[in-house]
């Protein structure tokens, strides 16, 4: 089922621009069902250590823009390539190692995205995979 077509997948790309990409905590703790669970490779999170993800993203990405270049669909599940980029201006508080400076550059980046949503069309829980080293190495390149 294309995304056009899935009913959720309007919600999964409006949240992305318009409550991660700018701040909008109402929106976000609506989307996400009680005890969301983000599963990443690195363990397990909630919706609180992700909130604060997305406030040290807008942190450091000046025009932060979150794209979801495909979305795919069914049932409960969406599965997103997923977008990031903005200009890295101030510190990175949560990289994948430490904090790093920035660089003033445009830095691109993508990860892929699992979603599960509850009974009431809550995002429940989350997998993701992404090439953190390729990461790093965009937000150190000068």
């Amino acid at each position: 089922m294309s995304s056009s077509q899935h009913p959720l997948a309007e919600g999964l790309v409006r949240i992305g621009e318009t409550a991660i990409a700018r701040e909008n905590n109402a929106a976000l703790r609506a989307y996400f069902a009680p005890g969301y669970v983000l599963h990443r490779p690195g363990g397990d999170i909630g919706f609180d250590a992700l909130s604060s993800y997305f406030a040290a993203l807008r942190d450091a990405f000046a025009d932060l823009e979150i794209r979801r270049a495909i979305v795919i669909g069914e049932g409960d599940y969406l599965a997103a390539r997923t977008i990031f980029s903005g200009t890295f201006t101030r510190p990175f508080r949560q990289s994948p190692t430490r904090e790093l400076q920035p660089t003033g550059r445009v830095v691109e980046w993508e990860v892929m995205n699992l979603f599960r949503y509850n009974a009431d069309s809550r995002l429940a829980e989350e997998w993701v995979q992404s090439d953190s080293s390729l990461f790093l190495a965009k937000l150190n390149s000068r």
